[in-house]
């Protein structure tokens, strides 16, 4: 019995050796896996701080263009209303010179008018003093007519 009993404590101790190697084996891979595991969560935040860092740049880069595209947009309709403002300006420029060209045709046409009117008064005169004069001539040769048939 002591033979056996010696046996089984060597049986005993032989597996309580194996189990005991096998886990110190395995707390070793556990606690290596454990830290490979830490070791990659570091790691993934790392990279997810790093991309956060980038979203962030590219965020403010985003509201930076947006800005510069609103103020290119603000100074585009500035811009714009000036140029519309200066072509009404030319084309009312224009427009009160046709008007002072065309007031100025129109004293001209009137002039004409009144020249032409004088013109045709004065043919109307000059006709009607041709006719008198006529008037006057035949009647002095007919005057004389009458003096020469009465002698």
């Amino acid at each position: 019995m002591k033979k056996l009993a010696t046996a089984l404590v060597i049986a005993l101790a032989i597996f309580g050796a194996g189990t005991t190697a096998k886990a110190a084996y395995d707390w070793s891979v556990g606690h290596a896996d454990m830290q490979r595991t830490n070791s990659n969560i570091d790691t993934l935040v790392t990279r997810i701080n790093s991309l956060k860092q980038d979203k962030n740049n590219a965020q403010r880069s985003i509201n930076d263009l947006n800005n510069s595209i609103s103020n290119l947009q603000s100074q585009k309709e500035t811009e714009e209303a000036s140029l519309q403002q200066q072509i009404q300006q030319k084309i009312k420029e224009g427009n009160d010179k046709v008007a002072a060209k065309q007031d100025e045709l129109n004293n001209v046409n009137r002039k004409i008018d009144d020249l032409n009117a004088k013109i045709n008064d004065l043919k109307q005169s000059n006709d009607q003093l041709g006719k008198a004069l006529q008037d006057a001539h035949d009647t002095a040769i007919k005057s004389e007519q009458a003096v020469e048939a009465t002698k």
